[in-house]
């Protein structure tokens, strides 16, 4: 085997392992960020299309060979509009949305079982 080839077949293989060990991970930050309910994010300031912007950097990241979506995964992980979502999400207050509707306990219940 020429050594071109197997710095072809060698990058070919780092990439599809790449790909394979990041999956998961890009699977779950996706669920994550797609269960962020629009409200809290308005109740924080944060733009229409915050999702959106999140999903495609980890999919950008996840097609340069998955190795790069580890960070993106990390940072969404760790960042500080994922922690206040949260902490808006599971606290019982307000008693009413911002549509005027009353949340029940039943669901805030459904809310906090997303955030696993």
């Amino acid at each position: 085997m020429p050594a071109d080839e197997l710095s072809l077949t060698t990058v070919a293989l780092v990439a599809v392992l790449g790909w394979l060990c990041s999956a998961p991970f890009v699977w779950w930050a996706v669920q994550d960020v797609r269960r962020v309910p629009a409200k809290a994010l308005g109740r924080l300031g944060y733009r229409r299309g915050y999702r959106r912007r999140w999903i495609a950097r980890l999919m950008v990241s996840f097609a340069a060979a998955g190795w790069p979506s580890f960070i993106v995964v990390l940072a969404w992980r760790s960042s500080a509009a994922r922690h206040e979502v949260r902490a808006v999400d599971a606290d019982p207050e307000p008693k009413v949305d911002l549509v005027g509707m009353e949340a029940t306990d039943a669901d805030r219940a459904r809310r906090a079982d997303h955030w696993v």
